[in-house]
């Protein structure tokens, strides 16, 4: 909500609550009924709004989980460009909004980048193919990495982590 002054406040409250803050500020401020409407006819076009009767469920298909490299020879070589691929479901009621791909890597990481991704939106019912890069450098040293990739969803509907274990090669 902004006040006349023009002074954002963000409330997270039930409906009963909001109800009784927008009361609040009316009786403080009478020129924010006017204020009111110009914002949620801004936020009804740039918001999504997170409804908790009907939230995102995210699941990874297991069996779509997949290591990608371009050499093919399924382990990470110096130099190499890979990424890690899997089918991401939304098999809740509602929809899934700024979700992020978190990673972390354990074992033989030297030389080896992987950032986290953000998914703007997955819809209720929805699949999508989602594909973390991964960079190996020229000084990838020879071993083993296992990588850790979990959906965080900002309400807490996120998935369960995977792992996936591959050999590294130096140049």
């Amino acid at each position: 909500w902004y006040d006349s002054k023009g002074e954002f406040y963000l409330l997270m409250a039930d409906r009963a609550g909001a109800l009784n803050m927008r009361d609040v500020v009316l009786s403080l401020d009478p020129n924010f009924a006017e204020q009111e409407s110009k914002l949620f006819t801004s936020l009804e076009k740039n918001v999504s709004f997170f409804d908790a009767s009907k939230p995102p469920i995210l699941l990874v298909d297991n069996a779509s989980i997949r290591f990608k490299d371009s050499s093919g020879n399924n382990a990470i070589d110096a130099n190499e460009s890979c990424c890690v691929e899997f089918v991401l479901q939304n098999v809740g009621k509602g929809d899934g909004y700024d979700c992020v791909v978190l990673t972390t890597l354990v074992g033989s990481t030297s030389g080896i980048n992987m950032d986290n991704i953000t998914i703007p939106n997955i819809m209720a019912g929805e699949s999508k193919v989602i594909s973390v890069p991964l960079i190996a450098g020229i000084n990838t040293e020879a071993g083993k990495v296992e990588i850790n990739v979990c959906v965080n969803e900002p309400n807490g509907f996120g998935t369960d982590p995977f792992s996936i274990n591959v050999n590294t090669r130096e140049f």
